[in-house]
């Protein structure tokens, strides 16, 4: 299975010191791909809904989304990523 959108390590949280809110934004997809990827890693199986991840225990909350926008789990032939969609 190819995993995509994983990428350097990312903390939860609202927006970075310095960064814009594209930057923010691009941090944090990346950040919460990673917590998708470390789920799917420990055994569990991809979720269907990305609040599954708080649900379950498995991260007490996640990254901020920029405003107007949320984060889903995309399926992909080959994997899954995490994308910014509207709300």
């Amino acid at each position: 299975m190819t995993f995509l959108g994983c990428g350097k390590k990312g903390g939860a949280g609202g927006n970075q010191k310095g960064l814009s809110d594209a930057e923010s934004g691009s941090t944090n997809l990346t950040a919460v791909n990673e917590i998708l990827h470390d789920f799917v890693l420990k055994g569990k199986v991809i979720p269907k809904d990305i609040n599954e991840l708080i649900t379950s225990g498995f991260v007490p909350s996640l990254p901020t989304a920029p405003p107007g926008k949320k984060f889903a789990i995309q399926l992909l032939p080959m994997g899954y990523t995490v994308i910014l969609v509207d709300e």
